[in-house]
């Protein structure tokens, strides 16, 4: 079972880097705004490697792939993520009601999807690896 969840998190990775190089390589992206949500998304999918890189050590040392201290890890970093998704989601609200009134910028649905999803995705990553690190 361990080395199947194992291999879903390679092809999930592998996908999101290759989705986003392609991204990258179509035609047509003028703007930051544009490239910044597929660079996020690798660069989730890179530090997200992390993980199945000490999973796959894990499973080849014999050992159970997570342990106690990562599995509490993980669920503090799911909180704290949590915590920012929602404030995210009110602060793109917040930012763009300004951003269309003061300064005549429409963002677009996708960005207000988008924007609390990679924040506490990547808070999520990001904190997990510095709780499992820290102890």
């Amino acid at each position: 079972m361990e080395k199947i969840k194992l291999a879903i998190g390679i092809i999930i990775a592998a996908a999101v880097i290759v989705t986003a190089a392609m991204w990258f390589l179509l035609p047509g992206r003028e703007s930051l705004g544009d490239l910044l949500i597929p660079t996020v998304a690798v660069l989730l999918a890179i530090i997200s490697m992390k993980f199945v890189w000490d999973r796959a050590k894990s499973i080849r040392a014999g050992l159970p792939a997570e342990d106690e201290l990562s599995k509490r890890a993980a669920q503090k970093a799911g909180y704290y993520a949590f915590i920012v998704s929602i404030w995210s989601a009110v602060a793109t609200m917040f930012v763009g009601s300004y951003l269309e009134e003061e300064l005549g910028i429409l963002l677009e649905p996708r960005h207000y999807a988008a924007i609390p999803l990679l924040v506490s995705s990547l808070i999520f990553v990001l904190l997990a690896l510095y709780f499992r690190d820290r102890g």
